[in-house]
Formats: structure tokens, sequence, C-alpha cells
């Protein structure tokens, strides 16, 4: 499957033109949705790609041998994740109900196989005739409609691009906090060490492979190893792969580096439906939909304060809605409603904001994530001389040169990253 459309978030808004008398359709900027919100002003629709094979197996893995248990190959997306992502597009069509326009959706994408064929699948249950009783897996006439985020330009997707000051307050917050690098599972990592041989500094990238692939073959009823049973069974599993996302952000200034620019880029495709009541001028589409990782919810609903017990399956998704409402004296308000959906078969759950009373206006979510937005990332991720000073100082017991050390994590980072994006 090949995909050409590369543009980038601000030039594909900017090519959706309007004609130049609006459709009555387009003069509305209401629509209803199945759920609580009876009046939708702006929806973004955050969700993980379709079930997949695990990316690798680990040393005396039972189910090793690609040929008997994987025959797909390797972390390539089953038929069971091609129907989630399916009836996510089903039900996507189902929930907004009275959408207006084609042009009224955004797909966005990271720039990953499993995202692209996630997001072609899930429009083909989108715009499915709705007397179609079969599943299409296999047609691409709606892979024009998905914008691919490039690697290097993916900031709120799967955020892969290289910030060296982020690295540089985590190491010093590492330091300082003397934080246990192993989140309090220690004792199971070596566990895991005395079965598999495999040696860890820390909760890494091997052993978010490793759970990954013990998760992977627990849903396909395989019986697992007893050391295995036992880890999952603790919920030690599911912990080391929560601690490895919600670490990444352990402090204010490091989920802004980290996950500002989702924030920023979420309020302002909400912002210019809100700002366009009559759809003049370019036609911003009410529903943006990105087609994303496990590592895209998880830093949204950590950013939220709701990652304590992160479960994010293949083809769950995130909504982020403004409802619009009337005031006691006749004024429009506008509310926001985040809601989870980590079953294909269910409804979405309503999820409570901390920080942000219940009913959450719009207003009040906007001022709580503000400390957490940026505008330029690139900017924000510069390290000025004063910032390796201070690091310099309450290090200065450390062997080594500590610009060298900063380069060397920002390297070994930067690469750590980019391979998350290539399997993930």
């Amino acid at each position: 499957m090949e995909y050409l459309n590369t543009i980038y978030l601000s030039e594909s808004l900017a090519a959706i033109k309007q004609p130049a008398v609006p459709p009555p359709t387009m003069m509305k900027s209401k629509f209803r949705i199945r759920g609580t919100c009876s009046v939708l002003k702006a929806a973004t629709v955050i969700f993980r790609h379709g079930e997949r094979n695990p990316i690798r197996s680990y040393p005396g893995d039972p189910y090793s041998s690609e040929e008997l248990y994987w025959p797909e190959g390797y972390g390539i997306m089953t038929e069971n994740g091609k129907r989630q992502v399916y009836k996510l597009g089903q039900y996507l069509r189902q929930r907004y109900l009275d959408l207006p326009t084609k042009d009224n959706i955004l797909i966005l994408s990271s720039q990953r196989n499993r995202t692209l064929t996630s997001a072609s699948l899930m429009l083909n249950g989108y715009f499915e005739d709705s007397d179609n009783t079969e599943m299409n897996f296999e047609g691409t006439e709606h892979v024009d409609k998905i914008t691919v985020i490039p690697i290097d330009k993916d900031d709120f997707i799967f955020v892969s691009q290289h910030c060296p000051k982020y690295f540089l307050l985590r190491d010093k917050y590492r330091k300082m906090e003397r934080k246990d690098p192993f989140g309090g599972w220690k004792n199971e990592v070596e566990i895991i060490t005395q079965n598999t041989g495999l040696k860890f500094d820390s909760v890494d990238l091997k052993i978010f492979f490793l759970t990954d692939t013990i998760l992977v073959q627990k849903s396909r009823n395989l019986v697992l190893p007893a050391w295995a049973e036992q880890l999952y069974e603790n919920g030690a599993i599911q912990g080391m792969k929560t601690f490895f996302y919600t670490s990444a952000i352990p402090t204010d200034d490091l989920t802004r580096l980290y996950t500002g620019s989702m924030v920023t880029r979420f309020f302002d495709s909400m912002d210019k439906v809100m700002d366009d009541e009559l759809g003049l001028g370019v036609i911003n589409p009410r529903v943006t939909v990105l087609s994303g990782h496990d590592t895209t919810i998880a830093l949204w609903l950590t950013n939220l304060g709701l990652g304590s017990n992160l479960d994010i399956p293949y083809g769950s998704a995130l909504f982020l809605e403004v409802c619009q409402i009337m005031g006691s004296t006749g004024e429009q308000k506008f509310e926001i409603e985040v809601s989870y959906k980590n079953d294909t078969n269910a409804e979405p759950t309503l999820l409570h904001i901390p920080g942000c009373p219940t009913p959450c206006s719009y207003s009040d979510f906007k001022k709580l994530l503000a400390p957490r937005s940026i505008r330029n990332r690139e900017e924000h991720c510069t390290i000025i001389a004063d910032e390796e000073d201070t690091v310099s100082s309450s290090n200065h017991t450390s062997s080594g040169s500590v610009n060298d050390k900063v380069v060397a994590n920002n390297y070994f980072c930067s690469l750590f990253i980019t391979l998350l994006s290539l399997f993930f």
C-alpha cells in the first residue's frame, strides 16, 4: 500500500478550500453525537493501531517459532487487529451522527505502517455502505484522506523529535531525587534476568519489548512459562509497562518539553473550529482523528493526571470533545468531555479530569493545561549555558565531562526514541 499524502498539518488545513457560497450544512457549527454530549462543537479522537503480533521473542521464549506461532510475521497486524480498527470506524460513524460533510473529518497518522494501515481500515469502516454486511479490509479508496506526519516533524502523535533539554533535565531530576530506575520492580526484574539471561539497569526498552511479548502471548491464550505467569498474575508485567510510560514525564518541566506540542496542537485545532462559527474561509474539520500508538494515549492520560493504571489495548481510543450548551441566561457555554474506549464492544467511559470541576468548562481546561503547552518546541529544547553550568555544579563529584555525558545521553536517547517509533 502506497501513501502519497504526506502534507504537514498546517498545509493540509490550508489545502481545504471553502466554496464561494457556503452550503447550508457548513453554515451550522452544531452536530449531535451518540453519547452524553447532545451538541458537539469539535472533537479530537486519538486511537491506537490494531492488534499485531509481538515485535520479537526473548531468550528462552517457548513461542519463538515464527512459522508455528506467528505465521503473518513478527510485528504484523492480525486479522483481529484489522477488525478492531474497522469496527472503530463504524463506531465513529454512529457516534458522530450529523457530521455535515466528509470534509469535516481530518485523519492524521504517524509515519508507521501499522498506523497507516489502521487509519485506512478505520476509514473503510467509517465510510462503508450502510447496506454492506462484509468488512472491507482491502479497499484503499480513502487513503488520500490520510495526512501522514513525517517522523522528523512528528511532535504530537509519536513524539520522536530530539530534545536535548528534556534529557538534560530528566537526568538531573533522576540524580537529585534519587529515583528508583526500576520503579519498585527490581525483584521482578531480577526474576526476568534469572530466566532469560537478560540484564537491565532500569525499566528500559528491552523490558518494554519483553512485557509486550508476554502480554501478546497471554492475549492469544498461550500458556506462559511459570515465572512469566507469576509476574503477569501479580501485576508486574503491566506495572513495568505503565512505569515505562509514566516515568517519561514526572515533572511539569519534563511534561511540557515532551508533550507540550501535543497540547498546543490540540487547542489550535479546537479553537479554529470554535472561532469559525459560520464556516467562512478555510473549512476547519470538526473532528480530528489521530492514528497513533499506545504511547500517544499514555502521554495524554498521564498529562491529564490519569496515568496511574494505564491499560491501552490495541484499537483503544481517547475522545476529547467540546460540547456546546445553553447557559441559564441564554448564553452559549462550552464544556470539555474526556472519555476512553478500551473495549471494542463497549461505550467509552467518561473520565473525571483532576484539577477541573465537573462539568469542566473549555476555558478551565485550557487554563489547566496552559502550563504544559509550548509553541516552539525546538526553541524550548535548546540548552543554554547557564543550564549546563547548573547541572555541572550539581554533579561535580561525577567523573567525566558533563557536556560529554549530555551529548552521549542525548545521542542514545534519540536513538532509543527512533527505535521505539519503528516498533510501536
